[in-house]
């Protein structure tokens, strides 16, 4: 009987492991099957038992996968440096409120499949806060040593860019670009208010594109702030460009959630 005992303790023993193992194979086939298809090596998978359980629901319906790397990378003329795992954490919870926002008939017609996690990316040398690139279906985005609030801006942010190329096949806007102007800044400042009056950060002052990814961001982050402060500054411009960008939300990204 002692025998059979320990027969049976060894038999599962060695299933259990034998199974763990697979999971592990299955696991690496994986990440190597991700890392070929964005041409970028050693990409790292979030698991999404790790993650808050609404967030992993809400990936597995979107079917996007959120990725990392542990060492620099130099894909092309961009960088993606590895993120701390603290900032990871607060990253995963500040998208877990995001992505709830965002339609899954939006991903799912643009086609987005990875959210790429860095510590802080680069194009040609110069810090940014996110590379949108639809070809590899990938939003590259700058999340370390952030806030929360900064991380959910940055993928709102950063979304639109994707969200505009995808819709429109290009990130200029003719009809934007005859109606406004007053651009020129030279400041990374994102902060609701941090730029004149018909402009809703200095960043916005930057470029056009920048200017709606930024109303965009503002407006998808903190819908009532975004409203109050539109009223307050009583800028018909700014109140143009609000509608503007709400409209093409609406009508081109079918972002539903902004109607009135």
């Amino acid at each position: 009987m002692r025998f059979l005992g320990l027969f049976i303790f060894a038999f599962v023993t060695v299933a259990f492991v034998s199974a763990a193992t697979s999971r592990a194979q299955i696991w690496t086939n994986k990440e190597e099957a991700i890392a070929k298809e964005l041409y970028i090596p050693e990409i790292k998978v979030a698991d999404r038992g790790a993650m808050p359980s609404a967030l992993a629901r809400h990936l597995e319906n979107l079917g996007v996968e959120i990725v990392y790397v542990e060492r620099r990378v130099d894909p092309g003329k961009y960088s993606c440096t590895p993120i701390l795992k603290e900032d990871l954490s607060r990253a995963l919870n500040a998208l877990g409120g995001a992505l709830t926002k965002i339609p899954e008939s939006t991903i799912s017609k643009v086609q987005l499949k990875y959210l790429m996690l860095c510590d802080e990316a680069f194009a040609q040398g110069a810090p940014i806060g996110g590379i949108p690139v639809p070809p590899l279906k990938v939003l590259m985005l700058s999340m370390g040593g952030a806030k929360s609030a900064y991380q959910e801006h940055i993928f709102f942010h950063e979304l639109y860019h994707y969200l505009e190329y995808v819709s429109s096949r290009s990130t200029v806007d003719a009809k934007w670009n005859e109606t406004y102007s007053g651009y020129g800044s030279n400041t990374s400042e994102w902060t609701l208010g941090s730029g004149s009056k018909d402009f809703v950060s200095a960043y916005a002052q930057t470029k056009p594109e920048e200017d709606r990814a930024e109303i965009f961001a503002h407006m998808m982050r903190d819908p009532n702030g975004f409203d109050r402060y539109v009223e307050m500054q009583q800028s018909d411009v700014l109140a143009q460009k609000a509608a503007y960008i709400r409209n093409k939300a609406i009508n081109e990204f079918g972002i539903d959630s902004l109607k009135r």
